[in-house]
């Protein structure tokens, strides 16, 4: 009888033991942006050959032009946004010595890795 209950009791710990370990194997380090962003570089976020007109031109038109197209600096076209770029950069990084923007909150960490990216690609007007 003893030898039964131990048996069930070794079962029943093995069987906890599974679960916890695939329970750990499931977790990653993933975030929701990463995950649902349907790109395939950098955690899901592509940084590779970023484009001006399909990455940073949107970027800008849909967090910035609201106050920065009449307020300084303006960024409606690439030559302002690239002659602003590292003041820019600071800003959406939220680093001290810059204004932080945009004022509603931090840009999801995706798009600021693209601006730096297409920073350091030299900001190509592509």
């Amino acid at each position: 009888m003893l030898i039964l209950k131990i048996r069930k009791t070794m079962k029943s710990l093995l069987t906890l033991g599974i679960i916890c370990m695939l329970g750990i194997a499931s977790c990653t380090s993933d975030n929701e942006e990463d995950t649902f962003s349907g790109n395939n570089n950098n955690g899901g976020c592509d940084t590779t050959n970023v484009s001006f007109t399909k990455i940073i031109m949107p970027l800008i038109q849909n967090n910035c032009l609201s106050c920065h197209n009449s307020t300084s600096p303006v960024l409606s076209n690439y030559d302002q946004i690239s002659k602003n770029a590292t003041r820019i950069l600071g800003a959406i990084k939220h680093q001290p010595g810059f204004r932080s923007m945009p004022p509603g909150g931090k840009l999801p960490d995706c798009s600021i890795a693209q601006f730096e990216a297409w920073v350091n690609q030299g900001k190509k007007n592509n």
